[in-house]
């Protein structure tokens, strides 16, 4: 697939601020700009996810922002106190989940600021807003897709808040650490007993074609409706194809200049869109000419 300049700068950008938030010196530097030399040419999916696990080595730390996650989760609780004992139906919910998409800390020209994260952010208006376009009465089971730490525990809300509306939702995060992302042994910490939790394999986004094959893209192609967490899940979902067609729905801020433009909204705008969406914007892009493999 071909990709914007735009995101092998964001890759480069991406990974040579972990080297300095994990505190590594210059030969970390050299080994991993070599490394993305080669990487660069991969799907964007692949050359994100294992470029992270180049810094994993480097540090020596299996998580390297293991602690980071603990104090966003935290943030994202004491924020999340404020509205627990609201009434939400499920348009509500999915709302809450886009602009709960606030968390990062690799996209080029997005900085988060944990002290900004507020009320106010959780409730921000969505620039596109397709809740209603779902028909919940044919909807028995969703699988939520996850993606940040932080925002991992206003989702876990949403998952039980769904729950106690009659369906049946498959929580789903990576196995193995990537960036901040929520891994499956800490979700099932979060969520607690009861909960159905599915890890996809290594560090990859769940939506990536690779997962087809396995119990997770199993369990994905019989859900009645896949929500779709962040940058990351949508761009695994294209990287691959439509191999999920109608059943996916994706909440996110649109983070980075190339997934703003192709949904022609502000740079930071929280959105909720279909599949059809979704898939339609994307060939909005205009591609570089530079081609990688899935």
């Amino acid at each position: 697939m071909n990709r914007p300049a735009e995101c092998i700068a964001c890759l480069i950008n991406s990974r040579t601020g972990d080297l300095r938030e994990v505190g590594l010196g210059e030969e970390a530097y050299y080994h991993t700009l070599l490394s993305l030399s080669n990487l660069i040419l991969k799907s964007r999916t692949r050359a994100f996810s294992e470029s992270f696990r180049v810094i994993a080595e480097a540090s020596g730390k299996n998580d390297p922002y293991w602690e980071k996650k603990q104090v966003l989760n935290s943030l994202a609780q004491r924020v999340l106190e404020l509205i627990e004992g609201e009434e939400m139906r499920e348009e509500d919910l999915l709302r809450l989940g886009a602009a709960a998409n606030s968390f990062d800390t690799s996209v080029l020209g997005y900085e988060f600021n944990p002290e900004s994260f507020s009320l106010e952010k959780l409730q921000e208006p969505l620039a596109i807003d397709e809740t209603g376009k779902i028909v919940w009465e044919k909807i028995g089971t969703i699988a939520y897709v996850l993606d940040n730490s932080g925002e991992a525990v206003i989702d876990a809300f949403i998952i039980t808040k769904l729950s106690e509306l009659g369906y049946r939702v498959l929580a789903v995060a990576r196995e193995d650490p990537y960036e901040i992302d929520v891994t499956a042994t800490e979700l099932e910490k979060i969520l607690g007993k009861g909960a159905e939790v599915l890890k996809s394999r290594g560090n990859l986004s769940p939506l990536y074609a690779l997962e087809r094959d396995t119990l997770v893209g199993k369990r994905l192609r019989e859900a009645d409706l896949i929500i779709a967490k962040g940058i990351a899940n949508l761009e695994g979902y294209i990287d691959s194809g439509r191999w999920l067609k109608d059943k996916a729905f994706f909440l996110l801020r649109a983070k980075c200049p190339v997934i703003a433009r192709a949904f022609e909204v502000q740079k930071g705008s929280p959105i909720a869109i279909m599949e059809e969406t979704a898939w339609k914007n994307s060939q909005r892009i205009k591609w570089n000419g530079v081609t990688a493999s899935v």
